[in-house]
This record gives C-alpha cells, sequence and structure tokens, in this order.
C-alpha cells in the first residue's frame, strides 16, 4: 500500500555512462540499452530494475503502457512514470500543479515522486475512463458533440483559473533558461518562437537533416516576425485528444499535465491542429474537432493575427521535435511520413492547414 504523498522521495541512482552521439544532444545522458532507441521496451525494463532499488514501493507485475515522452507503468496501485530524457523536473512540477488543481479540475492526484537528475518520478492514482481519441471516429457517435462541448469547457476552465504567484513563477521557471537544449527539455514549444533559432545549430549536427531546409525555416520565422500577446494563462502545454479521459458519456479526467506553463491562450492549440495534422496525412480522418471547439470556445481562436501566430508556433515545435525524434534515414528514402523533417519542409512555405481538420 502506497501512503498519501508527504513529498519528494528523492535518492540517489546508479549513474549509468551513456553516449548517443548518432542520436545528437538531446539523449547525450540517457540511462538505456540500445544505442539507437533508448525508447524502446528493453532500455525502459532497465531503467525500471535500476529506478526499483530506490522506490518505497514494489513494482512486481509492472506493465508498461504507451506514452511519448516518458515510461509509464501501471502498477496494482496506480501508474509509474519516468522521465528519462529532457528536464527530469517537470515532473515535480507537474506534481505541484496537480495538486493546486485538485477539487477544482478532475485531475490524477499524485501519491508519491522523487528521482534525481537522470531518472525522475511520479507514481499517481488512476483515473476512471478511456482516452477520448478512441471515440473520436467516423462516422461520430451520437453524444460525440455534446463530449466536445465538455472538452471545451474543460480546457476554458484550465485556462481560467487564478493561478497562485509562486506557482506562476515555477511554471515560468523553464522559459527563463538560456540555454535552448534544455529548454526544449520542458517546452514543446519554445516561447518567443524565435528562440528556437537556438536548436539550429544542434540541428545540424544530427545525420540526414538537411541544412537547407533549416535554413530557410529560420528565414521564415524572421519574416513572421515577434508576437503580441494581452497576457498569459494556465496552458495544459499538450493538450490533445489523448489526455482527455471519458466516463460514464461524460469527461472524467485531465492528465499529462507535464509540460503545463504560462502562456498566450491560443499556444494551446498548435498541439491540437499538429496532431490532427499528422492523422490526416497517415489517413486517420476525425470529426470537425477544431471547427467544434471554435464554436465552444471561440476566445481561444479570436486572435486577429490567428493564421501567423500558428504558423509560427507549428515552426517552433517541429524544429523542436526534430531534435526530440532525430531522423534515422533521409526524406527521400521512405523517412517516416509524420516525421517533423517532412513537417519542417512543408512549413517554410505554408502553415498546417486548418482546413484539411474541419475548421475553414
Amino acid at each position: 500500500m502506497v501512503s498519501a504523498r508527504q513529498g519528494p522521495v528523492f535518492a540517489r541512482i546508479l549513474v549509468v555512462p551513456a553516449t548517443r552521439d548518432g542520436l545528437g544532444p538531446f539523449y547525450q545522458d540517457v540511462i538505456a540499452v540500445s544505442p539507437l532507441e533508448p525508447w524502446d521496451a528493453a532500455s525502459a525494463a532497465y531503467r525500471l530494475e535500476i529506478l526499483a532499488r530506490t522506490l518505497p514501493f514494489p513494482v512486481d507485475g509492472a506493465r508498461l503502457v504507451p506514452s511519448n515522452n516518458n515510461d509509464v507503468w501501471r502498477l496494482e496501485h496506480g501508474y509509474l512514470r519516468v522521465a528519462w530524457r529532457g528536464d527530469r523536473s517537470r515532473l515535480a512540477r507537474e506534481a505541484e500543479l496537480l495538486g493546486r488543481l485538485q477539487g477544482f479540475l478532475p485531475v490524477p492526484e499524485v501519491l508519491d515522486g522523487g528521482g534525481d537528475d537522470r531518472l525522475s518520478w511520479s507514481l499517481t492514482a488512476g483515473m476512471p475512463g478511456a482516452a477520448y481519441e478512441h471515440l473520436c471516429v467516423q462516422p461520430a457517435p451520437p453524444r460525440l458533440r455534446d463530449l466536445a462541448r465538455e472538452v471545451a469547457a474543460l480546457l476554458r476552465a484550465l485556462h481560467s483559473w487564478s493561478v497562485p504567484g509562486d506557482l506562476a513563477d515555477l511554471l515560468r521557471y523553464p522559459g527563463e533558461d538560456p540555454d535552448p537544449l534544455r529548454r526544449a527539455g520542458s517546452e514543446l514549444v519554445l516561447m518567443p518562437p524565435s528562440a528556437v533559432l537556438g536548436l539550429i545549430p544542434l540541428a545540424r549536427q544530427l545525420p540526414f537533416v538537411d541544412h537547407g531546409v533549416l535554413d530557410a525555416a529560420a528565414e521564415r520565422l524572421a519574416e513572421l516576425g515577434d508576437l503580441t500577446t494581452d497576457g498569459a494563462v494556465l496552458l495544459h502545454g499538450d493538450f490533445y485528444l489523448g489526455n482527455v479521459l471519458i466516463h460514464g458519456d461524460h469527461v472524467s479526467a485531465l492528465i499529462d499535465l507535464e509540460f503545463a506553463r504560462m502562456g498566450p491562450r491560443d499556444l494551446e492549440l498548435i498541439s491540437v491542429v499538429r496532431a490532427l495534422d499528422a492523422e490526416t496525412r497517415v489517413g486517420i480522418q476525425r470529426p470537425p474537432l477544431l471547427a467544434w471547439l471554435a464554436e465552444d470556445y471561440p476566445e481561444l481562436f479570436g486572435a486577429a493575427d490567428l493564421h501567423r501566430r500558428l504558423w509560427q508556433y507549428a515552426l517552433a515545435y517541429t524544429i523542436r521535435q526534430i531534435i526530440f525524434w532525430p531522423p534515422d534515414r533521409a526524406e527521400a528514402d521512405d523517412l517516416e511520413v509524420t516525421h517533423p523533417l517532412h513537417t519542417l519542409r512543408r512549413l517554410i512555405d505554408a502553415p498546417l492547414p486548418l482546413f484539411a481538420v474541419g475548421l475553414y
């Protein structure tokens, strides 16, 4: 049995030397057994074996579940999330945020947490429901439009929450780091978008990356100019269908707030827009989710220069993703169609196509 969280439990974890030269600087200090795929199941199991020596609870029967950013293990008493790349302190920030949001929004309870700068972890209680994305299919289920209204209301509530000053400072802290690589470990979109230019020299170090495309992307960002904003709100930071749970025909939880931040309201859109665009490119057809969101939460789309802003956000996100997901082959050699290298080439000429996902 895991007791209620009394505070982070920190313990030094065995330091395992790691060199990942082929994967670039984002992966230089990771603990893994696979030299070129440190995200694979074998490396995740190895990290769990190391971590288990310091955990205050057993991990017998742990089952690995899919995750884009962490190792996530289903345990009898909750979900163990292990941050092994990027900014490992993001789980501690998330734990602080979730503790404050309890009672205001349906978010997971953090039962415990700890680790160090190589492996950090949090244990969260399970939440009822299945991912919203499993319901967002064509033809749309009868209740889907009502669910979409609930999801929009949930997002509006998050953005309207009055963030205590100390928590706002904590969430802003990563953005004040002058090192763009460290920022890329804690933010999916560096702000202002021009800050992502600091990642371009690092992207040049990766094999199979077209330097001409990087140069053209930098020129496009410069042409688009600086962003203006009327104020910052609390953002989920990685808001998409998989991070909303549905139970009994209603929204039951908002999960995975590790990239939560303070920022302009419309920055929240880029995670939805880029994911829907990627799904369209692999043949997944969704209902008109963005059009519904625009009806239910029009303030999210209220900026007069939204077209330009989303273009900048998409460029910044995509350059960061090239560092996070280094290519294993050239674009012309069957590189995965959703790889950010393909997306960046498209973004030189135009923003991500909102019309392709139902918003005209």
